[in-house]
């Protein structure tokens, strides 16, 4: 017999990032098994996706003062800590770094999930006496008190182990989940809310937050080198928000690059410009999967839900060999170098050195132009990407999580 247990999923907030997405897909998947509580520390933050079961807020909001800092971590401890004694929680997952160590301090009697998303060693926004404190005090001390940490990659798992101390036995790898027949069945809508022209084969796309970590600047001054030396007419399409998108709608336009940008309210969409800006947008499947390439330029990841979904969209990759993600969803049981110094055609898409000077940007220039060029490569990566992402679809990931959430609780769960 089945017993339902009160499960509760702790985040900061739930915004439009990655971590948001794949806790919105968690609760949809464990949601026919369990009951589940979403915990959010600010009440004032929008919710972008669907969520499964009870939204609750600590109603702590965040601040920029140190000493209101230190008071509202103790604030989220405490009224966490009775959120699980009200609700009678059997197990709670936290994602991200701050619900970690809120979900860890708060322990009572119920088991208790810590989520790693991305890489922290590589994490450039990690510094000073702070960032010191959080690796080498924080993160090994609190991560031990969890009864099970899941990474997002084997390379996180990896990087757990081999820099934080952890437990192997501590921590489990389980992939975000996606919806592979949702997204299959976007791919054959048509393009009805922007000119079709935009999106074809001599189109490089992404998507991902407008971030220093993913490195959008150094993909659009590879871009301006291919509509320097080419006479094709190369597009560039950016989905995506975030705090960048004003320096690099200047970057662009600094490099002579006819731009269009979804936040000007003075510019009409045609397919004229270079480059497209086009802000978030929900799933864009259909328009990611018309265009030439996925460009992926990551200086370090989790594992990367835009890479995963590129895959999805039938579309070829070209993707930076940075810590963590890209060789593991493209090359997996391949050994990692982080020193490519040229274009390596893996299995299920093209691995790149990461773009930071001219030699870097010749071999991405030449390499995305040769794709895009070329109809067999195109046509192979689109077939082989159709393998690999089963390994990712939702009944796969729904098993992993129960099997964790079983084994932590020492219960026989039917599903």
């Amino acid at each position: 017999m089945s017993k339902r247990l009160n499960i509760l999923i702790i985040i900061p907030e739930l915004g439009q990032g990655g971590a948001e997405r794949a806790v919105s897909k968690l609760s949809l998947l464990l949601e026919p098994y369990h009951d589940i509580y979403f915990l959010q520390f600010n009440n004032r933050a929008n919710v972008y996706y669907p969520m499964a079961g009870e939204l609750l807020y600590l109603n702590v909001l965040p601040s920029n003062n140190l000493f209101f800092k230190v008071v509202n971590v103790f604030n989220r401890i405490i009224k966490t800590r009775k959120i699980k004694i009200r609700y009678k929680i059997d197990v709670s997952i936290s994602f991200l770094e701050g619900a970690n160590y809120i979900n860890v301090l708060s322990k009572k009697n119920e088991k208790v999930i810590i989520s790693a998303r991305g890489s922290i060693s590589q994490d450039i926004e990690i510094s000073k006496f702070f960032g010191w404190c959080r690796k080498k005090v924080l993160i090994p001390t609190l991560y031990k008190k969890a009864d099970k940490i899941v990474a997002l990659s084997e390379g996180l798992k990896f990087e757990l182990i081999e820099q934080f101390g952890l437990s192997q036995d501590q921590v489990e790898v389980i992939y975000n989940s996606y919806d592979i027949k949702y997204i299959q069945k976007r791919l054959k809508e048509s393009i009805s809310s922007y000119p079709s022209s935009i999106f074809t084969k001599l189109t490089i796309v992404t998507s991902g937050r407008l971030h220093p970590q993913k490195s959008h600047d150094q993909l659009i001054k590879v871009f301006s080198e291919i509509k320097r030396v080419s006479s094709l007419n190369y597009k560039l399409v950016l989905f995506g928000d975030g705090a960048l998108k004003h320096r690099l709608i200047e970057l662009a336009e600094s490099l002579g690059l006819k731009t269009y940008n979804a936040w000007s309210s003075e510019q009409d969409l045609c397919d004229d410009s270079d480059i497209y800006f086009m802000g978030y947008v929900k799933d864009p499947f259909n328009y990611i999967s018309k265009c030439g390439v996925f460009a992926f330029p990551s200086l370090y990841e989790g594992l990367g839900n835009s890479l995963v979904e590129a895959l999805a969209c039938e579309i070829p990759i070209v993707a930076s060999d940075c810590h963590s993600g890209p060789r593991e969803v493209l090359a997996p049981s391949s050994f990692q170098n982080f020193n490519l110094e040229k274009a390596e055609y893996a299995r299920y898409g093209v691995l790149m050195p990461q773009i930071k000077d001219e030699k870097t940007i010749k071999e991405w220039r030449v390499t995305l132009c040769n794709i895009m060029e070329n109809e067999s490569i195109i046509n192979r990566y689109r077939e082989i990407g159709k393998e690999r992402i089963m390994d990712f679809n939702n009944s796969e990931i729904a098993t992993k999580w129960l099997d964790v959430i079983n084994l932590i609780q020492h219960t026989s769960i039917d599903y």
